[in-house]
């Protein structure tokens, strides 16, 4: 639903060029952040 905001947009080619990598993978990320929720609750 528009709410009259711009739309905001990473450029990640700098950080690239730079040779980052992430270590954890999506899946593995919000497999841990669920875990940890249900732990912390």
């Amino acid at each position: 639903m528009p709410n009259g905001n711009p739309r905001k947009l990473l450029d990640s080619s700098k950080i690239n060029d730079l040779g980052w990598t992430s270590k954890t993978s999506l899946e593995e990320g919000i497999s841990k952040t669920y875990k940890w929720y249900l732990e912390n609750i």
